[in-house]
């Protein structure tokens, strides 16, 4: 048999199997299930919820070691499934692992801001692992903007903190390079009117502007590469775990005024050479009022 004919039977039956596979797709999605380290809720206040991760043993380190996960995005990327969890990791190694899942805001919290954040739910969190485990100190592991927030709270409470750990964090934010600067700089788009109208930023508003940065990998690509890989059940698993397989898992919306406070501060402003904004996401002098 000539080359082109092995090919074009090879290929034939290829598409053969991925149109078997395409019914069986809603089937495979509604058997992910995100999040596989056992775990139980150890503190909650408001729509914040503290996991605790439950390990085989007693843990080896006595400080706790706490994520702090960013405020637009599900925490179950630090424990998607079986040999692919950071979580598990730490639990295995012997960290006494906690993790804040900061819950969907409603309407009431558009108010909220950084610093009720860093000095108010993130202060209550710390000083709960700290009486619960009787450590002085705690570990923050901080991921994307929940890392720039556990930067600010070691900033300010530096007595609180042993180590602090960042992943994909954001902290200098003086660079004008990168759409993401561009799309937010003043001259293009006013955070103060669009929160006001707003109130909290929609979920759909944010994912449409990650999808943007890159928007023939995410809205062209992705879809191809499922495509051709439909009736590989390894594959099509591993997808559904990365992207959104259920309502569930969708982002939720961002907190208003935490979203206008971050971006006031953090991103440069329309004058390239001109000051910069001096940061007043968090106020130090609130440290001084922490009990004991």
């Amino acid at each position: 048999m000539e080359a082109w004919q092995t090919s074009f039977t090879n290929e034939t039956f290829t598409n053969l199997r991925r149109f078997i596979s395409t019914p069986f797709l809603a089937e495979k999605m509604e058997r992910v299930r995100k999040g596989v380290t056992p775990r139980e809720i150890v503190y909650e206040e408001d729509h914040l919820k503290v996991y605790h991760y439950i390990g085989e043993g007693e843990p080896r380190f006595k400080t706790p070691l706490c994520f702090v996960f960013a405020l637009v995005n599900r925490p179950y990327i630090m424990d998607l499934k079986e040999g692919r969890s950071i979580v598990a990791n730490y639990v295995k190694a012997g960290f006494d692992t906690y993790l804040i899942d900061w819950g969907t805001p409603t309407r009431a919290d558009r108010f909220l801001t950084t610093d009720d954040y860093v000095n108010g739910y993130l202060l209550n969190v710390v000083e709960h692992l700290r009486e619960r485990n009787g450590s002085d100190k705690v570990n923050l592991l901080g991921y994307c903007m929940g890392g720039t927030l556990s930067t600010m709270f070691t900033a300010i409470h530096q007595d609180l903190v042993k180590n602090l750990v960042l992943l994909a964090t954001g902290i200098d934010f003086s660079t004008r390079q990168g759409l993401i600067n561009l799309w937010t700089d003043p001259r293009y788009f006013d955070v103060d009117k669009f929160v006001d109208t707003m109130g909290n930023v929609p979920a759909d508003f944010l994912q449409s502007t990650f999808l943007m940065l890159k928007p023939f990998a995410n809205l062209i690509e992705k879809p191809i590469n499922l495509m051709e890989n439909i009736h590989r059940d390894e594959f099509v698993e591993d997808y559904f775990y990365m992207e959104p397989a259920k309502p569930a898992d969708e982002k939720p919306d961002a907190f208003g005024s935490a979203h206008r406070r971050f971006a006031q501060d953090n991103l440069p402003a329309a004058e390239p050479d001109g000051p910069q904004r001096r940061p007043r996401s968090v106020l130090p002098e609130r440290a001084a009022e922490r009990p004991g």
